[in-house]
């Protein structure tokens, strides 16, 4: 008989909330999509609201007399009210809280128990008094049946449950037995609507198909045909097994398609029909030719590329072999990077919006066949895991950096130049440089050429980056038509450094630039915007960074720059480390601006305590 509701987290009891009204006949359900849960106050006559997450009261409706049971329906959004007083059921819509009523009349005045019956998509509620189990449509909250139970006038159906097919258990609380509950109609289904639609042309070669179905349709059942067939089917249904999405391996380029639903039923065996406004079956649509984009490349040296379109075929030897040669290390190379096991993968399929490590012996124009997205008003979504990713623009032309949004798992979405983004995805994307014709890892990381914080600075077709993530989320890559000019909120964060030491390291011919440290009024003793995590390179046998593992959020700890607020006394850790043990380094160091008056640089290193003044 208490007021209070325990909230449990795994075995254990996390908070307690008092909710005035609530007594042994109080019932919960949940709205999940909305994040709400939903309590039944008998002894108030209401329905309390909740906060999933936060278990705040968000609002409290009234209803009909006693409400006991609920039950979610997700294809209307809807909470059911079982009010045992009452010949009505309350209705409370999940979007806006509203309340609206379902008149049972004869069908029912106690109503003791009611579920949602996914499979047929309607609410079945018992009612004690006339021993009759209704059938409310959600669509258009009316009472479709209202069945006798085989103990006739002494059933006191007190509990229902959904089971297979379509068919509820009741329990008969004074017959001591259980009901089987089926429901047949006959109804033949029909198609609503297509994507493609009939006549479509254009279509793209990676387009999923969606089937509309005017009700819920027995999978089982489903048997379709494709001509020409691309194979690979993959069938998914919605939860109310009305809308059908099938993948499939690419379709032909340039060639009309026709597909055909060939059988499909309802839950009682009521096969698919053609009706006025029925969609055709079967239909054709026209898929578009490939595209081809062309790439003028540069051989001798590493570099990261991304394609500026998604491939028909996603081998890199079916693109790349006929410009480049035999793959291999006489001919070229392809790598991507794994953020998960931190490593680089070797010839990875190629994906529109990712970057990869190519060098080849020879130069050479590069082309790729397959589907330019389009360049006005689209949207591609680039995931990230947490750490570092390869990227680059899908698009076949010059997309600013500032038109970006950074989307973190629903809980955050900003637009990439908003600086509360930079706690999901650093606003810098590295480009990595190198000037030299010898096919090593020789060139340096360049921080500073590309922010969301510069509305000019553009992704670069054919262009591959570095993005570091502090965990997963996604970049969203916009195309966007007639956009007036939006700068971002603030520019860069200022250096305003007063000196720097820039350090690179180089071994057997390979080489690391790029670790930069020093002093600036702007920095804090810890992380802050003017440090910055260092991207992996495309080999590890020359590694040169700045470790520190207490810094930021994150798996990677590893940084390229590191500058401090003036003081009397500071220390950075340098860490230089070489593939092969026994090979030997040179240490190379560049001192920009002056030190204070009295101040003095060293490099010391540690294993010996061999110091060295700069």
């Amino acid at each position: 008989w208490s007021d209070s509701l325990l909230v449990a987290q795994g075995t254990s009891f996390i908070d307690s909330l008092r909710v005035p009204g609530m007594n042994d006949q109080s019932r919960l359900a949940a709205n999940e999509a909305r994040g709400k849960i939903y309590i039944s106050l008998p002894g108030a006559n209401q329905v309390a609201i909740l906060d999933a997450g936060s278990h705040a009261l968000l609002n409290t409706v009234g209803v009909a007399a006693g409400p006991h049971a609920m039950a979610y329906s997700p294809v209307s959004d809807e909470i059911y009210v079982a009010c045992h007083y009452s010949d009505s059921l309350t209705v409370i819509r999940g979007s806006d809280d509203s309340v609206s009523t379902v008149y049972l009349g004869a069908a029912g005045d106690s109503t003791t128990s009611i579920i949602y019956n996914a499979f047929v998509q309607r609410i079945y509620y018992a009612d004690e008094n006339s021993g009759l189990v209704g059938i409310v449509n959600p669509f258009t909250k009316t009472v479709e049946a209202a069945l006798g139970l085989p103990a006739g006038a002494s059933a006191h159906p007190v509990a229902l449950i959904e089971g297979d097919s379509g068919r509820v258990f009741v329990a008969n609380s004074w017959g001591s037995s259980i009901s089987v509950v089926g429901w047949s109609e006959d109804t033949k289904p029909y198609i609503l609507w297509t994507e493609p639609a009939a006549g479509e042309a254009g279509v793209p070669f990676n387009r999923s198909l969606t089937v509309a179905f005017s009700e819920a349709i027995e999978p089982s059942s489903l048997a379709f045909t494709c001509s020409p067939n691309p194979g690979g089917w993959s069938v998914r249904w919605d939860e109310t097994f009305r809308y059908l999405t099938l993948e499939h391996n690419h379709f032909v380029p340039g060639m009309p398609h026709t597909f055909t639903v060939t059988q499909a039923s309802d839950p009682w065996g009521n096969g698919l029909v053609d009706t006025t406004g029925s969609a055709p079956n079967p239909w054709s649509f026209w898929v578009r030719a490939a595209d081809t984009v062309r790439h003028d490349w540069a051989g001798g040296r590493y570099r990261i590329i991304s394609v500026p379109l998604a491939p028909y075929d996603s081998s890199a030897a079916v693109n790349f072999g006929d410009d480049l040669g035999a793959y291999g290390q006489s001919g070229w190379r392809l790598f991507g990077y794994d953020p998960l096991s931190q490593a680089n993968v070797e010839t990875p399929p190629l994906r529109p919006g990712r970057g990869y490590w190519l060098s080849s012996v020879r130069s050479a124009t590069l082309d790729a066949a397959g589907y330019r997205l389009p360049t006005e008003n689209h949207e591609s979504r680039i995931p990230l895991a947490a750490g570092w990713n390869l990227i680059g623009s899908p698009y076949d032309s010059l997309i600013s950096i500032a038109d970006c949004s950074v989307i973190d798992t629903g809980s955050l979405y900003l637009p990439f130049w908003d600086t509360l983004a930079n706690a999901a995805v650093r606003q810098r994307l590295w480009v990595y440089s190198d000037t030299t014709l010898d096919l090593r890892n020789n060139g340096s990381w360049d921080r500073d050429t590309l922010t969301p914080l510069v509305p000019t600075h553009m992704l670069t077709p054919w262009q591959g980056y570095a993005a570091y993530a502090t965990r997963p989320c996604s970049l969203y890559v916009r195309t966007i038509l007639n956009k007036a000019a939006k700068a971002p909120s603030q520019g860069p964060p200022a250096a305003d450094v007063h000196w720097s030491l820039k350090l690179s390291a180089g071994s057997g011919g390979e080489t690391d630039n790029g670790v930069a440290l020093g002093v600036s009024p702007r920095a804090l003793p810890g992380y802050d915007r003017l440090d910055g995590e260092k991207p992996p390179a495309v080999s590890d046998a020359v590694r040169l960074l700045i470790p520190q593992r207490e810094w930021g959020p994150g798996t990677w700890h590893e940084y390229a720059s590191d500058f401090r607020p003036g003081a009397d006394h500071i220390e950075w850790p340098v860490s230089l480390r070489l593939a092969d043990q026994s090979a030997e380094a040179v240490l190379s160091y560049r001192l920009e601006g002056g030190l204070p008056p009295g101040q003095r640089l060293y490099l010391v290193e540690r294993d010996n305590l061999k110091a060295i003044e700069i």
